[in-house]
This record gives structure tokens, sequence and C-alpha cells, in this order.
């Protein structure tokens, strides 16, 4: 028993290091956007939320907050004061059962409009939201 505090006092040090070394080297901001109606809620999360190439991940959920079980989803993006194509893509299922969309090219900062179409067994669900991406 008079090790265990030894112990104690060596691994908590270097597990709060390596949690502070992998937060500061992972922690790249997102953009959070969310998404309700009273069918559905959609949080997209844009990482790194500016201009250039993105990851965004589709947290698909029915109204009461539980996952929705969708076959397929996409996102569009349009950039509201033009400028800029629409941009649309498929997401991937990830097997942390959220949709993924990898090396989105945004390439102009300002006001764009989010839709997210997420088809289920029965029917297919669209919402939209305004949001502003910064410039890098």
């Amino acid at each position: 028993m008079r090790g265990l505090p030894r112990l104690i006092a060596t691994v908590l040090p270097i597990a709060a290091l390596a949690l502070h070394a992998g937060a500061t080297h992972a922690a790249e901001p997102t953009l959070g956007i969310h998404i309700h109606s009273d069918m559905a809620m959609f949080q997209v999360l844009i990482s790194p939320g500016k201009t250039g190439n993105d990851s965004i991940v589709l947290q698909l959920m029915n109204g009461d907050g539980t996952l929705l079980q969708a076959r397929a989803a996409t996102l569009v993006l349009t950039r509201l004061e033009g400028g800029a194509e629409p941009i649309s893509r498929k997401a991937e299922l990830g097997g942390d059962h959220y949709w993924h969309v990898e090396n989105v090219p945004i390439t102009v900062a300002g006001r764009w409009r989010v839709r997210i179409e997420a088809a289920t067994l029965f029917k297919t669900i669209a919402l939209e939201e305004d949001f502003d991406l910064p410039a890098q």
C-alpha cells in the first residue's frame, strides 16, 4: 500500500501532461451550427471552421434527441452573397454513428447557407440554416 501514493503521484502528472499536450495539438477551432424542427435536430460541425479545406461532421437526431436512422445524408453549402458555386457532397457514415464529409473546399468567407438532407427508410428530412464563415 505504501507504493500506491507514489505511483499515483507519478502517474497523475504524466497523464495530465499527456492530456494537455493532446488538447493543445488537436485544439483547432470548430464552427458549430445547430438546426432543429419538430421532426429532427441536426448538429453541423465544421473544422477548422474558416476558409480552405474543411472537414464536416453531421450529427443527425430525431426531434426527441435520439439518433436518426438515416440511410443517406447530403450536405449542400450555398454562399448567399454569390461569388462561389454551391457545394454538394454525399456524407459517409462513420463508426461513431455520425456522418462525415472530408476536404470540403470552402474558399470564400462570408454568409453561407447549410442544407442537410437526411434520407430515412420512409422520408427525406431537409433542414437548413445560415451561418458566417470567417476568413483564414
